[in-house]
C-alpha cells in the first residue's frame, strides 16, 4: 500500500465565477504547479453538494515536507502573484475552503495526474462515523455500501483515511460514473438493497445507532487539463 499522503480541497467560490476558477486553473495553475513539483491528481467543478458553487482538486505528496517546500516556492513566486490578482480582478474567487490530508485505505486506482478525458461524472464522499468505530466504518463503507454503488455501475477510483480536518474518523470516496442517471438510478437501487438494510437495522439494534453517520456527497464534472507543466 502506498504511504503517499493526499490533500483535498474543496473550495466554495463566489456566486457566478467557477469559469473563472477554471480559467485560473487551466491557463496558469497548469503551468505554475508542475514549476514547483506539486502534483495534481484531478480537479472537478461539483453540480450538486452541501455548498454550491465548489470547486475541488487532489493532490499527492510524498511526505508533509515535500508539500511545504513546493508550497513556499510557489506562493512567493511572481507569476502567481500576478496571476491571483488579475485573476481575481478585485474580488476574491475563494469565499471559502476545506483542506483535508488523507492516506489511501485502498489502492488507488488512479495516477497523477488521472485521465479525465472520458469525461462522465465523479461522486466525491466525505463519510464519518462515530468515535471508536473506524475499524467498523472501513468494514462497512467499503466492502458493503461502496461494493453496492460498484455492482450498480460505479467504478471506484479510491478510498482515503483522513488525518486531519473539522469531522474525525473519516473516510473519503472518489467514484465515477457514466452519468447521472445511471448514479440516480444506483442510488435508489443501494438505498433498497435488503442486505444493507438489515445490516442497518441489526447496527441499531445493538450499538443504538448506524456505524455510518450522514454522509456529504458532492457530484462533479471533470475538468482535462494538462498538468505536464508543457
Amino acid at each position: 500500500m502506498s504511504t503517499d499522503i493526499y490533500e483535498l480541497r474543496i473550495y466554495t467560490i463566489a456566486v457566478g465565477r467557477t469559469q473563472d476558477m477554471a480559467d485560473r486553473f487551466r491557463n496558469d495553475l497548469s503551468v505554475l504547479f508542475p514549476r514547483h513539483g506539486v502534483r495534481i491528481v484531478g480537479s472537478w467543478t461539483a453540480f450538486s453538494g452541501p455548498q454550491i458553487p465548489t470547486f475541488v482538486y487532489l493532490m499527492r505528496w510524498v511526505s508533509l515536507e515535500e508539500r511545504d517546500a513546493a508550497f513556499a516556492g510557489f506562493v512567493q513566486d511572481p507569476d502567481w502573484q500576478e496571476a491571483r490578482d488579475r485573476t481575481n480582478a478585485g474580488s476574491e474567487l475563494v469565499e471559502h475552503f476545506d483542506i483535508r490530508f488523507m492516506r489511501a485505505l485502498t489502492e488507488p486506482q488512479i495516477a497523477a495526474p488521472m485521465d479525465l478525458s472520458a469525461g462522465g461524472i465523479y461522486e466525491l464522499t466525505l463519510q464519518p462515523s462515530a468515535n471508536g468505530r473506524t475499524a467498523d466504518m472501513q468494514e462497512d463503507f467499503i466492502h458493503h455500501d461502496l461494493a453496492a454503488r460498484a455492482r450498480c455501475g460505479g467504478t471506484l477510483n479510491a478510498v482515503f483515511l483522513a488525518m486531519t480536518g473539522p469531522r474525525l474518523p473519516l473516510m473519503v470516496s472518489l467514484m465515477h460514473w457514466p452519468d447521472a442517471q445511471t448514479h440516480a438510478a444506483a442510488l435508489s437501487r443501494v438505498d433498497a438493497d435488503p442486505a444493507l438494510t438489515a445490516r442497518r437495522q441489526d447496527q441499531t439494534r445493538s450499538l443504538g445507532r448506524p456505524i455510518l453517520d450522514q454522509s456529504q456527497t458532492y457530484l462533479m464534472h471533470p475538468l482535462d487539463i494538462d498538468w505536464t507543466g508543457a
